[in-house]
């Protein structure tokens, strides 16, 4: 007979790991609170246009992604390599010459950095494709892009944007072991959206669960090594039990201790019937004094993002500041024109006050109290890649205990 085992989480997390669970001969009921599953990975469909909760990208080049994920179902769209920079008054194109080789002339020629800044993005190619091979010292991200020789005015106007964007944090504070990691997913992927949406990958492995049960609206309000509360009421048994929770519930349910802090953003969406800005790249906005981090149009990159005759803005801020749609707006139309910005029209703001974990455990192990497996990417790296590992790595060691 099959062991059982009870997953509390319905995010991507907790779906891998019973996804895995499921490979390897358990038998695994799934526990959400909440309706959908997917956890912080939604999308909402919202007079007609598909809305992420929060910008998000997938990297292809994600180990445990290409393990779990079926990629010609999810049909990624991806965007195009390098970004458009707001600096000095206008756009700068700062393109990836190995994969865009017409764009190089315009990247050596922008006004974003120095030669020398240009030959060390190759240099860090390099570098982090074998970071991991080699003993490397964890400091900040912004520590180490002062240490390999990046001028202050590159780290200003490239490399803050742009991981700003990535860690939710505005000070490159990230430690760099995680900075070189995905810094070699981008070189080795393009940054890429499913067709219909983020919430494609979480239902993509719910639907490998086949006969499994994910039971959602089930708060789970107590936990033990073989037993779940559900709703103050019914107790279900298993011969395991994995919380996979955010850090406050798993704290409550265990009597833990993890004292993560989240990254927080807010992300504004814009309807346009303007075609002018319908671009694949990602627009960054250097400015000292900025509100608005970076804008992507969605429906650029995946068409299904919006209907027919109309484009999709995300427009994200860094951080748990609560600004006004005026003040956004303001901060817009110094980077598109006020004459653009007149013809965007404001659908929705999701404020996501825990976008990310700031400070992740990276544990290599599977993590446990009291008989009780835990994990999520606040145990990992706080990436999609972390959570996945986080399943894959609890359902391995849970499969050497059976």
């Amino acid at each position: 007979m099959n062991k059982k085992v009870g997953v509390v989480g319905a995010g991507l997390s907790g779906l891998a790991c019973a996804v895995e669970l499921k490979k390897r001969g358990f038998e695994v009921d799934v526990y959400d609170q909440s309706s959908e599953v997917g956890g912080r990975v939604q999308t909402e469909t919202y007079e007609g246009f598909l809305l992420d909760h929060g910008f998000q990208v997938y990297l292809p080049s994600y180990e445990m992604g290409k393990y779990f994920f079926n990629y010609k179902d999810l049909e990624l769209k991806s965007f195009s390599a390098g970004a458009k920079v707001f600096y000095d008054g206008a756009f700068q194109s700062m393109s990836d010459p190995l994969r865009e080789p017409a764009g190089f002339i315009s990247t050596l020629s922008n006004q974003l950095g120095s030669l020398k800044d240009k030959i060390l993005i190759l240099k860090l190619k390099l570098r982090a494709a074998s970071f991991n091979k080699v003993e490397t010292k964890a400091v900040s991200t912004l520590e180490y892009l002062k240490d390999f020789g990046f001028s202050k005015k590159f780290i200003s106007t490239f490399f803050k944007p742009f991981f700003s964007g990535i860690f939710l944090e505005k000070e490159l504070a990230t430690s760099s072991s995680f900075f070189l990691y995905l810094f070699d997913k981008f070189a080795k992927s393009e940054a890429s959206v499913p067709k219909n949406g983020m919430k494609a990958l979480s239902e993509q492995l719910a639907s490998q669960l086949g006969n499994n049960r994910v039971f959602l609206n089930s708060k789970v309000t107590e936990v033990s090594q073989n037993t779940i509360k559900i709703n103050e009421g019914s107790q279900e048994k298993y011969d395991h039990v994995v919380l996979a929770a955010t850090p406050d519930i798993t704290n409550k349910l265990l009597g833990t201790e993890f004292k993560t802090f989240f990254n927080a953003t807010q992300t504004y969406y814009f309807k346009t019937e303007s075609k002018d800005f319908s671009d694949k790249k990602l627009f960054l906005n250097s400015n000292d004094e900025k509100k608005v981090n970076h804008i992507a149009c969605m429906s650029a990159v995946s068409k299904a993002y919006a209907p027919n005759g109309w484009e999709l803005f995300s427009v994200t801020t860094v951080g748990p500041e609560d600004h006004s749609l005026d003040a956004v707006k303001s901060d817009l139309e110094k980077l598109f024109g006020k004459k653009e910005i007149n013809t965007w029209q404001h659908l929705k703001t999701y404020k996501i006050h825990k976008a990310l974990p700031g400070n992740p455990l990276y544990s290599k192990t599977a993590l446990k109290k009291d008989g009780v497996f835990i994990c999520g990417d606040f145990t990992t790296s706080p990436s999609i890649q972390g959570a996945l590992s986080s399943g894959y790595q609890v359902a391995k060691e849970m499969s050497k205990l059976s």
